[in-house]
């Protein structure tokens, strides 16, 4: 597996934060840091993972970095985003524009959304204590879970890559050897009466007569086109939880565990630590749905529940609207 982190920095603090999640990347499979003035002809195809990071300017990313997400889009590779932000909450002016306007994350998922590059996992905001920082040292703890996180997330991506470069140092260790051509079985006498040998007629058999067979009626082909299923939906209606169990990796431990036989605390401490927003008023039920689900899944119940505008939505605010319905 191989990816590549881009960021834009303007006072180093989107900077630290990609040295950071590269630091931890290198620690599983290759890992490339470039800054977006080197990525102009970036090889979109030869990543399997593209992690991409802007400060927030003026509520919204640098210019570079909203045309290198759009030239992501079309491709059929992994992404993830994160910004560096002030944090303006009880500003009596800064606090209402920020809730408005939101962060240069933000607009990165707005962008990459509808097309073929896929978004795991919820994008990562570091606050900083001013416009030049620097981050603190909570953040970048919350920068260290994030990236495991996200290597949790592509996991399969890792084996696979590692599956074959054992296949390759298998095949190059051992020198490539011609099988001999087998020698023919037959005596040398054997070959010389065969060729004078004259074949003898074989008896003429009689033909047995075949049964008729019925004329096999045509299938009738399907007029409703077929259509993937999606992860954690068994039909268009959503719903709030599945009524079996729901298994997710804790990954501070590593273990699988069942989100069905966890508290409403313990659920929302989860939903805390995997970087989820606005789950302080769910209910049990869509907790398990947004610790449960991605956030890919939830988006794709809304486009086919015709929810306006669902692309610009947080995860949290998409579930409430889902199972609004539900009693």
């Amino acid at each position: 597996m191989k990816s590549v982190i881009v960021y834009d920095s303007y006072f180093g603090n989107t900077e630290l934060v990609a040295k950071t999640i590269q630091e931890i990347f290198q620690q599983s499979h290759d890992s490339t840091l470039m800054h977006i003035s080197e990525a102009y002809d970036l090889d979109i195809e030869a990543y399997d993972l593209i992690v991409i990071g802007s400060p927030t300017r003026y509520y919204k990313p640098t210019e570079p970095i909203i045309e290198l997400v759009r030239e992501v889009k079309p491709y059929p590779v992994k992404v993830a985003f994160f910004d560096t932000r002030m944090d303006a909450e009880g500003h009596w002016l800064l606090g209402p524009i920020e809730n408005l306007l939101g962060f240069a994350a933000d607009t990165m998922v707005s962008v990459i959304d509808s097309g073929e590059a896929s978004m795991d996992i919820e994008p990562l905001g570091v606050y900083v204590k001013t416009t030049k920082g620097p981050v603190g040292k909570r953040s970048l703890k919350e920068i260290q879970a994030w990236a495991n996180l996200l290597l949790a997330s592509v996991a399969p991506l890792m084996k696979s890559a590692k599956s074959k470069t054992k296949v390759k140092a298998k095949s190059k260790g051992k020198p490539e050897v011609k099988a001999p051509k087998p020698k023919s079985t037959k005596p040398k006498a054997a070959k010389k009466a065969a060729g004078t040998a004259k074949p003898t007629p074989a008896p003429k058999a009689t033909p047995k007569p075949k049964p008729k067979a019925s004329a096999a009626k045509p299938k009738a082909k399907s007029t409703t086109p077929k259509r993937p299923p999606i992860k954690g939906a068994t039909s268009n209606q959503p719903r709030a939880a599945a009524a079996g169990p729901v298994y997710v990796v804790d990954l501070s431990t590593g273990k699988r565990i069942d989100l069905q036989s966890m508290t409403v605390v313990q659920l929302k401490q989860f939903a805390k630590d995997n970087f989820n927003k606005g789950y302080e008023d769910l209910t049990r039920s869509q907790l398990i749905l947004l610790n449960g689900t991605s956030a890919i899944d939830i988006k794709e119940q809304a486009r086919q529940q015709g929810i306006k505008n669902y692309s610009k939505m947080r995860k949290s605010e998409l579930i409430k609207l889902l199972t609004a319905n539900e009693k």
